[in-house]
């Protein structure tokens, strides 16, 4: 079965690459790519000894699927590594991964959820990112996974040495109108910097439904009545 996922990885990224420029276009520019992916990873895995937790929403490998250029590839065994941001799939090498400056990937399905690649507003820059999308239309919404590494801390006085650690931010909304980067959205004192012309008709909305924001069904409902009125 490993051996069937591996070939079926290097069929399908030798397609995208012949398909795409600034892509891999021949067998040996794959099996390069490939094995500097599993440097990475090991090398990445030395880091990570020092560590404590997990980089993963879920450490086991489970069937998925993903886009790549519109076209849809099943049957890979995939986990996201929540802290560095990409995909990992299984191969008789060993771990490697998806690299979004090289293989492009558009859309994955994994264990019920579907993760879309996003534009988001972090402060003054743009970044992009893995999203679970909870609601797509002409205004999107999405939850966002967060995983830091807290600092090692020294032993002081009473306190005990700590280690470095991962430590999962709590899950956060965001709202994204297309042809926008998308938005945190943080309640109520949101809707005027998300909907700065109709914050007013949706807090009306919201205090008339009796809305909590902080749920995410209520968040969609907003949506789609904000798509409905326009």
């Amino acid at each position: 079965m490993k051996t069937l996922i591996y070939v079926s990885c290097l069929l399908i990224l030798s397609q995208v690459g012949m398909a795409q420029t600034n892509m891999i276009s021949s067998a040996a520019d794959l099996f390069n790519f490939l094995n500097s992916d599993l440097d990475y990873i090991e090398a990445r895995n030395d880091r990570y000894r020092t560590v404590e937790g997990s980089p993963y929403l879920d450490s086991e490998f489970h069937p998925g699927s993903l886009s790549i250029n519109k076209t849809k590839f099943t049957g890979i065994s995939l986990r996201y590594n929540c802290y560095e941001g990409y995909f990992e799939f299984e191969t008789e090498q060993g771990v490697k991964y998806f690299d979004q400056k090289v293989t492009r990937i558009d859309t994955v399905w994994l264990e019920g959820d579907t993760f879309l690649y996003v534009y988001f507003q972090s402060g003054k820059s743009r970044r992009q990112t893995f999203m679970k999308a909870v609601h797509i239309g002409p205004t999107s919404v999405y939850l966002h996974n967060e995983i830091i590494v807290t600092q090692a801390e020294q032993t002081s006085g009473y306190v005990a040495e700590k280690p470095a650690s991962f430590q999962k931010l709590a899950e956060s909304i965001y709202i994204q109108e297309e042809g926008k980067p998308a938005i945190e959205f943080k309640g109520k004192k949101s809707l005027e910097e998300i909907f700065p012309e109709q914050h007013a008709m949706l807090s009306d909305y919201v205090k008339s439904e009796k809305l909590k924001l902080k749920k995410i069904e209520d968040v969609v409902r907003l949506c789609e009545y904000y798509d409905a009125q326009r």
